[in-house]
């Protein structure tokens, strides 16, 4: 019995299938199924309000319609903790950074009115940008999602890098400096040197000069830091953009001017502009400023009252090619204009007066534009000649000076 069992059971043992053999270990690398992040699109996560500014402030260099259809676009740049906007015409270059949730890096180009409008619409404090694919992105703001066609990053055209030595400008006083002599750059295109401001650094010293062949504005701002004399001239119509910039930025705002010499650019509070240099040599405008030791008359007055004069006047000289006239007394200065259709205006603003009685022709729109920014509560008018540049001064400062062109009559 024992041997026939353990026969049966050696006969078993003997019968029993055979177990398989593992298979042959292999090289191949052990790739995990992809989770639902690995599936997302490249994203950003901003501040919406921030993102309305930054779109706003770009709008400055938003070209016009009839151009390359990507200059009407802004280009999303997006790198870790940062977005940057930026926007181009080929003269004027803004880009403005704003902080970012992103752990990607990605560029695309997107239609800035609609991109500026729908951002504006939106509800919500963040908004959520995906990159669907390399030229469409989507929005994402609450219960709101929003898809937009554009063009590749890489369509976009370079800004020129911002190298050199920088200038430190007092940035509240460079915004007024140019806020004063914009108003008199030329829109006439036959000199092209005349549609730019001559901008002149030396002996602490920055200088801002614009003329238009009717009239000229000077503003000189002191620098903290003796630099490098430098001069050059640039676009009138970008320099008031740029400085429309900066209106909210309280600090210096730096000024560098690429060792090329054919840009400049400012920069200040995550925000910088590029533009060109205007080649060619701005004309002296200095010589024609009359020598204090020309025999003058001159009559101090009220601003508010002076502008409102020329205010007045202004609504009949419009008809009548801009003719206004000034006579300067003995305790006024009188302003008058006529229009044969309308009617005439005259009115006489008490003024401190010194020198000979004068009278006068000029255009009442620029004089106009220049009391408009002279800020002093009181200003000189100084009169050489009838023939002879008018002198607007504010009193308390020597650091500005506007010249208006007398208008010869018939």
């Amino acid at each position: 019995m024992t041997t026939a069992s353990a026969t049966t059971t050696t006969a078993s043992a003997t019968t029993a299938p055979k177990t398989p053999k593992a298979a042959p270990a292999t090289t191949t690398a052990f790739v995990p199924a992809p989770t639902a992040s690995d599936l997302l699109f490249p994203t950003v996560t901003v501040g919406r309000i921030a993102l309305k500014e930054a779109l706003a402030q770009v709008g400055h260099a938003i070209a016009g319609k009839g151009t390359l259809p990507v200059l009407s676009t802004v280009q999303l740049r997006v790198a870790e903790g940062t977005l940057v906007l930026t926007a181009t015409d080929l003269s004027l270059g803004i880009a403005v950074q704003i902080a970012a949730t992103s752990r990607d890096t990605w560029d695309v180009c997107i239609p800035h009115k609609l991109f500026a409008d729908i951002v504006g619409t939106l509800p919500g404090d963040t908004i959520t940008i995906e990159q669907v694919r390399l030229d469409v992105i989507r929005l994402s703001c609450g219960g709101f999602e929003t898809t937009l066609n554009g063009f590749e990053g890489s369509d976009f055209p370079i800004l020129p890098a911002v190298t050199g030595t920088p200038v430190t400008l007092p940035g509240k006083a460079f915004i007024k400096a140019i806020e004063s002599v914009a108003p008199c750059v030329a829109t006439d295109h036959t000199r092209p040197i005349l549609t730019g401001v001559w901008v002149r650094i030396a002996n602490r010293a920055a200088s801002f000069t614009a003329a238009d062949g009717f009239r000229l504005a000077k503003v000189t701002i002191p620098l903290d830091a003796a630099t490098n004399a430098i001069q050059f001239v640039t676009p009138g119509d970008a320099l008031e953009s740029i400085a429309a910039l900066f209106t909210a930025n309280d600090g210096p705002i730096c000024m560098t001017v690429h060792p090329n010499g054919n840009t400049i650019a400012f920069a200040a509070g995550g925000i910088t502009a590029i533009t060109r240099i205007i080649e060619g040599k701005y004309p002296d405008a200095d010589r024609i400023i009359p020598a204090s030791s020309l025999v003058q008359t001159r009559a101090t007055l009220n601003t508010a009252e002076l502008a409102n004069a020329f205010k007045l006047a202004g609504f009949f000289a419009s008809s009548s090619s801009q003719i206004s006239r000034a006579a300067i007394g003995t305790t006024t200065l009188t302003v008058t204009a006529n229009a044969a259709s309308v009617g005439d205006q005259r009115a006489d603003v008490d003024a401190t007066c010194a020198g000979q009685a004068v009278h006068v022709a000029f255009n009442v729109k620029f004089a106009a534009q220049i009391t408009k920014v002279i800020d002093s509560a009181t200003l000189t008018v100084t009169v050489t000649s009838p023939k002879s540049p008018i002198i607007f001064r504010p009193v308390g400062t020597d650091q500005a000076i506007f010249l208006l062109m007398p208008m010869t009559l018939q």
